[in-house]
């Protein structure tokens, strides 16, 4: 679809628009791919408001996942942040996803992906949320407490609310402590009380349906985590 910049073919172009059926509409822009679709949101009204939707960015994000597998690969002396495409015919494809290499980014050396999503965060505690597609990233709030090391974060949604959630954990003063955030809707994080000690092993978490997979390095087992209710199950 064509853009114009001369309003009356704006006008035009909308009132063509009115005339596909609003189901039809969607099904269009779930083929757009993520950089381009935040273009469609200045079209019009109506497509601001459907891709805004959440039901239409789960469903929009799922079809991303079923294409693509973020990956982050450390070499020497940079790290460089790839996309691996997981369709058969691109499977030896390997692209440099560029928006994730900048300096605003360079201080946060560990990586998690769902839905497209992605999560940056180091040692210090510091995380960023970033999607690549669109290239938009929000920091979250950091507060540096005087005596902190060893921040492992995970990135999960709540199949509940639609909302993507971060697991942050680190020791703080020598204790264990566990936060929660959650994306677009919490202001500041949210300690996690009374659960379960134990400390998640870097870069052995996965998310599967609305629960976060932990390897817990205290006692070499498996701990999981409800997006949801935000309790150890």
């Amino acid at each position: 679809m064509i853009v114009y910049h001369n309003q009356v073919y704006m006008e035009k172009n909308n009132n063509i628009v009115a005339c596909i059926p609003h189901e039809l509409v969607v099904e269009i822009l779930k083929k757009v791919p993520a950089k381009y679709l935040m273009r469609f949101k200045c079209v019009s009204k109506s497509f601001c408001s459907i891709i805004s939707e959440s039901l239409f960015i789960e469903s929009h994000q799922k079809s991303c996942v079923s294409e693509f597998l973020i990956n982050r690969l450390a070499l020497t002396p940079e790290d460089v942040i790839y996309n691996f495409s997981k369709r058969e015919e691109y499977k030896d494809l390997a692209c440099p996803i560029q928006y994730l290499d900048q300096p605003c980014f360079q201080d946060l050396e560990f990586m998690q992906s769902i839905h497209s999503l992605v999560c940056l965060w180091n040692i210090a505690g510091q995380v960023a949320i970033c999607n690549p597609f669109t290239k938009q990233n929000v920091f979250l709030p950091y507060d540096q407490p005087a005596e902190i090391y060893g921040t492992i974060c995970s990135l999960g949604f709540d199949p509940t609310t639609k909302k993507h959630k971060v697991f942050k954990a680190h020791i703080e003063n020598r204790e264990l402590r566990y936060w929660i955030f959650t994306i677009g809707l919490d202001k500041s994080w949210r300690q996690i009380p009374s659960c379960a000690k134990f400390y998640p092993a870097k870069n052995n978490c996965v998310y599967i349906d609305g629960v976060i997979y932990f390897v817990n390095q205290l006692a070499c087992n498996i701990v999981a985590f409800g997006v949801g209710d935000e309790k150890f199950i």
